[in-house]
């Protein structure tokens, strides 16, 4: 017997999506001799409430060491104040949404893991942006190397009402 405690609570949900996958990028080395890739060229993509991510060169991040056979793709995820203010849960309920996002790409290492950043506010580090790290296994093509996959999800969500504590016993079966 397993037991399961939590909170029940309505919600509603609006999911964003950037597939980035198929971006060209170029083999190279962090100043700290980590395998990196970087975008063949930098840009910024923005969801249409406004969250953005900003691909160019990594600065002074680049995250932990990737496995071996890997490399780091420097991600800038920034998440303003008017992207809530553009949600369309925001129009219909007055309400700012909770935003968080989510990366979604393949091939994956194993064991799989990202490194962040937060925005940092003072200092030679300065960004207003969450800086993540995610090892990916670029592809060859004619044209030259790319991402297979990436998509990153944006999900807003609003919570209304009270919270309903729960609590369940489930039976579990045993493994051999």
């Amino acid at each position: 017997m397993v037991r399961l405690t939590g909170y029940l609570q309505k919600s509603e949900m609006h999911t964003e999506t950037l597939d980035l996958s198929g971006l060209p990028v170029r083999l190279a080395a962090s100043s700290s001799e980590q395998p990196i890739v970087v975008p063949v060229r930098a840009a910024e993509y923005k969801t249409p409430s406004g969250a953005r991510v900003v691909l160019a060169e990594p600065g002074i991040f680049t995250g932990s060491a990737p496995p071996k056979g890997w490399r780091n793709l420097v991600l800038r995820i920034d998440i303003p104040p008017s992207a809530k203010q553009n949600s369309p849960l925001y129009a219909k309920y007055q309400q700012p949404p909770t935003i968080s996002w989510h990366i979604e790409h393949k091939p994956r290492p194993q064991p799989y893991g990202y490194t962040t950043r937060p925005p940092v506010a003072e200092g030679p580090l300065r960004s207003e942006f969450t800086e993540v790290a995610i090892p990916v296994r670029p592809v060859r093509t004619k044209q030259g190397w790319v991402i297979p996959e990436l998509k990153i999800e944006f999900t807003h969500i609003v919570r209304f009402g009270k919270k309903y504590p729960f609590e369940r016993y489930v039976q579990v079966a045993r493994q051999p």
